[in-house]
Formats: structure tokens, sequence, C-alpha cells
């Protein structure tokens, strides 16, 4: 049993047909799975963010410091209008702002302490080019 030409051309544009949208259908589940990955490892990254930090509006500006205790609670804080109470009523959020103020306080006294070897190595290097 033969084919006529013309349904040749017809069986053969449908099998063209049926490759292509079958491809496309792959590139597309493809891009859906991208997507959806994205979707989650963001979804992640934000829940472990809220989860481990707090976001705290200070009269200075915005910080972000790490969480004393993790769960869910105070993610954003405006401590602008606080007062000595207010503080007193979250002490979690008060604990991170000590920590952070620690940790900024001894980065700071780190710095200083490398200018200050470095400037007495330079006064070294400078009285013994004078007793020479």
């Amino acid at each position: 049993m033969s084919l006529t030409p013309q349904a040749k051309q017809i069986a053969t544009e449908y099998t063209e047909h049926t490759e292509t949208s079958c491809a496309a259908r792959m590139h597309r589940m493809k891009a859906i799975k991208f997507v959806v990955a994205g979707v989650v490892i963001a979804l992640l990254g934000i829940g472990w963010f809220t989860f481990t930090r707090h976001v705290v509006r200070t009269k200075e500006g915005v910080r972000v410091v790490q969480k004393t205790k993790y769960g869910f609670h105070d993610i954003y804080v405006d401590t602008t209008q606080w007062g000595i109470f207010d503080y007193g009523t979250h002490p979690e959020v008060m604990a991170a702002l000590a920590n952070d103020e620690l940790e900024r306080g001894r980065a700071k006294l780190d710095a200083a302490k490398e200018q200050l070897g470095a400037e007495m190595d330079k006064a070294t290097k400078e009285l013994d080019k004078q007793r020479r």
C-alpha cells in the first residue's frame, strides 16, 4: 500500500509538528522547574533571615541584628519612639542590640589596636634611625 505524495507530505508535517511541540513542552517544563526551584530557594532564604534576625529602626537608621533566641517574633521593630520602659517589654530585642553594640565596640577596639601597633612600629624605626 503506497501513500500518495499529498498523504506523505501531511504525514511528514504531522511528525515534524509533533516533535517540535514535544520539544517545546519539554523546554517549558524545564523552565517551570527552574522557576519553582528559584521560588523555593528564595522562600527558604527569607524564612532563615526572619528566623535569625531583627530588623530594628532606630533614631540613627535601620540596623539588622542577630536574634539571641531564634523564632518568628519581633522581626521588624521600630524603636524611634521608645522610652526606657519599652526596652524592658522586649528583652530579646534589647539583648540583640546590646550584643551588636558590643561587637561593634570590639571591632573599633581591634582597629585602634592595629593602628596603634603600626604607629608604634613607625616610631620605633624612626628612633632606631636617629640613634645610628
